[in-house]
């Protein structure tokens, strides 16, 4: 009886302490943490057990993979963006309503870049050569009716200096860089398509042919082929191989086209993610075809997804009920969540 009754209680001092602990066959599991929704995500490359969420509450950062969870930069409201520094990930980089924040000390304090000011911060891109040289887009909204500037930073934020020429879109809503030739990069606009570059931001071109709708809402560059490229829209996936100059649509299989957020396995880069306004999809061939995987998601709205470099079966998924996690690929057994 002794023995039973210990056991018992070692059970139920698991469920107690780990309240969003699951079996890693039970697809997606919330782990927090408690502070509303959640509009970005960014994971340490070192040490992948380190995560940051931002929300609409300030930034959380979590060092045991979603474990749990700690404020940190409470004061800095509806986080959109973070970037970590590859080189140095101490240093984070946090885009929000109030402006661009930096940390130098993996969150424990943050200041505000001297960058211009009266805008929203929400696409951010690092140079993987030289994490010094850092992009961010400046909006100050379509209600003022004025169009979205790049600016670029060579100095990891202290000046900087406008990248707009030739860009025409009233928002710009995702970023993205060649991790191999970094002088190209890619805009993904609200209704006037993608924008590249081929000069670090020194003039932009439109690079639309092919896209059936014009409002971009996410971007990814594969690491191992950079002329491919996926861009999330408001009617599904397209996907160019040939660095922009034409796109074609990838969305067989997506039941919900409203798409949010991209991520690509950089192990597998034949592996893609999409959050959508319905759920979330993986795709194994590149964007061929794509199958649902929801098992254990509460909310059907993906707002930001983050992939782990070290073990890609480990994905994160931000949405308005926090943060969610799988860890294995999302590939437990569907049986009805959300979006279905």
């Amino acid at each position: 009886m002794k023995r039973v009754i210990v056991t018992i209680a070692a059970v139920l001092s698991v469920l107690l302490s780990g309240v969003y602990a699951s079996p890693s066959h039970a697809g997606w599991t919330s782990v927090g943490p408690d502070s509303g929704g959640v509009l970005s995500l960014a994971i340490d490359p070192t040490n992948t057990q380190i995560l940051y969420a931002g929300t609409n509450k300030g930034i959380f950062k979590s060092t045991d993979g979603g474990g749990s969870w700690s404020p940190t930069g409470t004061d800095i409201s509806f986080v959109g963006g973070l970037v970590v520094d590859l080189a140095n990930p101490t240093i984070v980089y946090a885009g929000s309503n109030e402006g661009l924040f930096k940390t130098t000390d993996g969150g424990g304090s943050w200041k505000k870049c001297p960058a211009p000011t009266g805008g929203v911060y929400r696409s951010l891109a690092v140079d993987p050569t030289n994490t010094k040289v850092v992009y961010v887009k400046l909006g100050w909204g379509r209600i003022e009716h004025a169009p979205d500037v790049v600016f670029r930073t060579d100095d990891g934020g202290g000046s900087w200096k406008r990248s707009s020429t030739g860009l025409k879109a009233t928002d710009i809503n995702a970023l993205a860089i060649d991790p191999k030739n970094v002088q190209v990069l890619y805009a993904g606009t609200e209704d006037a398509g993608v924008f590249r570059t081929a000069n670090s931001g020194g003039s932009w071109s439109v690079a639309s042919a092919g896209l059936t709708n014009t409002r971009i809402t996410s971007l990814a560059v594969d690491p191992a082929n950079p002329e491919t490229v996926y861009a999330g829209t408001k009617d599904g996936v397209f996907k160019t191989v040939n660095g922009a100059i034409s796109w074609t649509s990838a969305g067989t299989g997506l039941t919900n086209t409203n798409i949010t957020s991209l991520a690509i396995d950089l192990k597998n880069t034949q592996i893609v993610y999409v959050g959508t306004r319905g759920g979330m999809f993986k795709t194994t061939d590149g964007g061929t075809t794509w199958s649902q995987v929801t098992a254990g998601l509460t909310e059907s709205v993906i707002t930001s997804l983050a992939i782990d470099p070290k073990n890609t079966q480990i994905v994160y998924a931000g949405t308005g009920d926090g943060v969610f996690k799988t860890t294995d690929g999302g590939t437990s057994a569907d049986q009805g969540g959300p979006g279905k």
